[in-house]
């Protein structure tokens, strides 16, 4: 009878090990995009210029905006993760680090579009 407790403690101590492993690697995913676009302005080609097909300034700006939040939303999960802040199989916990990392985008996805109607109005004033 002890080795079957023994036994399930292992697994049970395994099966958190696998789900740590799992929330570290899904905070890591934003913490690669957040570097992907950091790195790209370091080199003076943003990634969002392409996209935006706007100067480099603007462009820029952006990709560094972006590249930095995503790196305080993957801080943010990691921490979370570390913590032991919810399971990924916990729906609460998973709902909640969900909700955190789409109202942070939301938001500056509303700043990125105030930003870019901003620009446009200064290069391309409307004639009244």
């Amino acid at each position: 009878m002890s080795s079957n407790l023994q036994l399930e403690r292992r697994s049970n101590r395994a099966g958190r090990g696998r789900v740590a492993g799992g929330l570290i690697i899904a905070a890591l995913v934003p913490a690669v995009f957040g570097l992907a676009l950091l790195v790209s302005v370091a080199v003076r080609r943003p990634l969002l210029a392409r996209v935006l097909a706007t100067t480099e300034r603007p462009a820029a700006r952006l990709t560094l905006a972006w590249g930095i939040a995503l790196l305080v939303i993957a801080a943010g999960q990691l921490a979370g993760a570390l913590a032991g802040f919810g399971s990924i199989t916990s729906p609460t916990g998973f709902a909640t680090r969900l909700g955190l990392a789409l109202a942070a985008e939301t938001i500056l996805l509303g700043a990125s579009a105030a930003c870019l109607h901003r620009f446009a109005e200064t290069t391309h004033p409307s004639q009244p």
